[in-house]
């Protein structure tokens, strides 16, 4: 089932990746930064039964990441970004009281196409404005949490691909789920410049899950006859509000600069080597 997810994400990243590669300034122009900031998320129901029965209120998290970027044509930019994150759900079940808290670990890979407009903060701070909208893959690394009826909490941590032996107590067995999850991408921000080729970025994004999580009965927890009070047949919906700090950096003028310092050079050590005519 995970091989099966693998293929056929790769090759939407390939075919992603086909597509724009012919407007690519071919690596003479690019930028690297770093990326953090809050997520506020949620789960979203797939059957009408889990929705008339289930409630799910929101839960915060945040990301922290890296980034590349290639500019583009027309004032279009390619990113790349890379993340760990921390998500995860609030579902209560209503009849009975029952409520679960749990907390998810992600590493996410985002690629997002940027459309960026200019003005000017001031007369001569050059600013800009963007939206970007891209595909959004997620790995789930890990999980826990801990579900209570009114009284106790009762802890516990997430194991994939197995099957309880009535000995882990503790542990929420987790059967038939999708750890690789797809989502998309949409986001408007905001581009400031700092110092010369540095960039601060403040964004608002939103990311639909496309993907469920599992099965309805995907997740067993051995002490407790909990099985029929939860579903893993949802996915996620994530609000982000992402701070970058980006430094831009031009191969081709460095490579001019090297070699206008490399002639001053030559034709210093030329002129000194020249024999001085007697008068």
């Amino acid at each position: 089932m995970v091989e099966v997810h693998i293929r056929r994400y790769t090759k939407l990243l390939i075919l992603f990746y086909a597509f724009f590669l012919p407007f690519f300034s071919y690596g003479q122009k690019y930028s690297l930064g770093v990326k953090a900031g809050p997520i506020v998320n949620w789960a979203s129901f797939g059957d009408k039964y889990e929705k008339d029965t289930l409630s799910g209120g929101v839960k915060l998290g945040y990301s922290v990441g890296v980034i590349v970027s290639f500019p583009l044509k027309h004032d279009f930019d390619f990113f790349a970004e890379a993340s760990y994150s921390q998500k995860g759900r609030r579902l209560k079940y209503e009849p009975e009281n029952w409520l679960n808290q749990a907390t998810y670990k992600f590493v996410d890979v985002t690629m997002l196409l940027r459309k960026s407009y200019t003005f000017r903060l001031e007369k001569n701070i050059p600013s800009q404005w963007y939206f970007n909208i891209g595909p959004e893959i997620s790995y789930w690394l890990s999980g826990k949490g801990y579900i209570t009826a009114g009284g106790p909490e009762y802890p516990y941590k997430m194991v994939f691909e197995e099957s309880g032996d009535g000995n882990g107590y503790s542990n929420m067995y987790m059967k038939d789920v999708n750890r690789f999850l797809f989502g998309l991408a949409l986001g408007v921000g905001f581009r400031a410049p700092l110092l010369r080729g540095q960039h601060l970025n403040t964004e608002l994004r939103f990311v639909s899950g496309h993907t469920y999580l599992g099965q309805q009965e995907s997740g067993h927890l051995e002490y407790l006859n909990y099985g029929e009070k939860d579903t893993y047949k949802m996915n996620l919906k994530a609000i982000h509000i992402n701070f970058s700090y980006t430094l831009d950096f031009d191969i081709q003028k460095s490579r001019k600069g090297k070699s206008t310092l490399d002639k001053k050079i030559k034709s210093s050590k030329n002129s000194k080597n020249k024999p001085r005519r007697r008068r």
